[in-house]
């Protein structure tokens, strides 16, 4: 089965080094390709997630990286 691809004309995200050390895991355990990795966790989000344990630990987050740019705004 083919599937279609698309590029992000000039994308510029970042990543945590930790999100990214997770993603290096993820790849290295399924053997697949960074972005194939990536295509497939959002492809499946709703299945590979738990919506309440989503929602908490997306709160936990956005503490943190809040309370990390009050104290080092850019």
């Amino acid at each position: 089965m083919s599937q279609a691809r698309s590029q992000l004309p000039d994308v510029n995200a970042e990543m945590s080094e930790v999100g990214y050390r997770r993603l290096r895991q993820f790849v290295e355990e399924t053997g697949l390709e960074q972005g194939d990795a990536l295509s497939f966790l959002f492809e499946a989000f709703d299945v590979v997630t738990h919506h309440e344990a989503l929602r908490h630990r997306l709160g936990l987050y956005k503490a943190v990286t809040n309370a990390s740019s009050a104290r080092d705004p850019r």
